[in-house]
């Protein structure tokens, strides 16, 4: 709501204000204006003091929706990434607001450079000395988003590609791609091979115009407790480029893929979970 239009209930008298884009609840004239107006330039003696309805009337004004001014915004929830967490931290989040255009323009799981105004509010509409914490969000003025994870900018030089390209011509390359992964753990051939073809994947099939098979693979490993399996997944986590490490013990169903969220002003929206947000890439789920 951009320009919002009142209506005294009493006296028909109207009035139009403008309200900030993210204030969640507008604060209202608490008398009418009309009334205060006639009343200062008339004096105390003002023969329509008992006429008006609205003398002395706490909160008069009622609000007219279809003579106000109406944007699109949209609230985010902008996370840090997850390989730039410390150890044992939990990532940090941002609010962000969108709006006019920039509104849908971001899905969940995408990875962004965003251009804003840091702004702090507080949501209580009349704060007092004990209540005057505010909270922060950044207002978007423009996203880019960030394809750094997906391969499109990768830069190689001469000795680089010759490399690579003799790699790509020995008869052993498989078994040097297998013994790479993980290679402080002895042995555990079949586990290195399955994770060297989980960070490669599949080839992506189309079978006539509505058959589509995915080329993601899928791993599970079971074992014993104190074989390497949790260091297995590590290293997997920090060397695919695109990755979320979660623990299955503490997250739920809701947790992992998406889960029903309510915010302050009372809308429903969704909050991508772990699978959400490692799109593209690799979701490591210990237990």
């Amino acid at each position: 709501m951009r320009k919002i239009t009142l209506q005294c209930r009493y006296c028909d008298h109207k009035m139009s204000i403008d309200v900030p884009l993210w204030k969640d609840k507008p604060q209202l004239p608490p008398y009418c204006r009309y009334y205060s107006t006639m009343k200062s330039s008339m004096g105390a003696s003002n023969p329509m003091d008992s006429q008006l309805g609205c003398n002395g009337v706490l909160e008069p004004y009622v609000i007219l929706p279809n003579e106000c001014t109406f944007v699109d915004i949209q609230s985010l929830k902008m996370q840090e990434l997850p390989e730039a967490v410390p150890t044992g931290d939990m990532p940090r989040h941002l609010q962000l607001n969108a709006t006019r255009y920039l509104c849908e323009s971001m899905i969940p799981g995408d990875r962004v450079y965003v251009h804003g105004v840091l702004t702090s509010y507080n949501p209580n509409p009349k704060p007092t000395r004990a209540d005057g914490t505010n909270f922060s969000y950044l207002h978007v003025l423009g996203f880019q988003k960030y394809d750094g994870m997906t391969g499109n900018d990768l830069n190689f030089d001469v000795e680089e590609r010759n490399e690579l390209t003799l790699l790509a011509s020995e008869h052993d390359i498989h078994e040097k791609i297998f013994k790479s992964v993980a290679p402080e753990l002895y042995g555990m051939d079949e586990v290195k091979k399955a994770c060297a073809c989980l960070l490669f994947g599949g080839t992506r099939k189309r079978i006539g115009e509505e058959t589509k098979i995915r080329g993601d693979i899928n791993m599970l490993m079971l074992g014993d407790p104190s074989v390497a399996k949790s260091q297995i997944l590590k290293f997997v986590n920090r060397c695919a480029p695109i990755s979320v490490y979660t623990s299955g013990k503490g997250s739920s169903a809701a947790g992992l893929t998406a889960a029903v969220m309510r915010d302050s002003q009372g809308v429903f929206s969704l909050e991508g979970g772990a699978m959400v947000l490692a799109d593209g890439g690799v979701v490591c789920i210990d237990e």
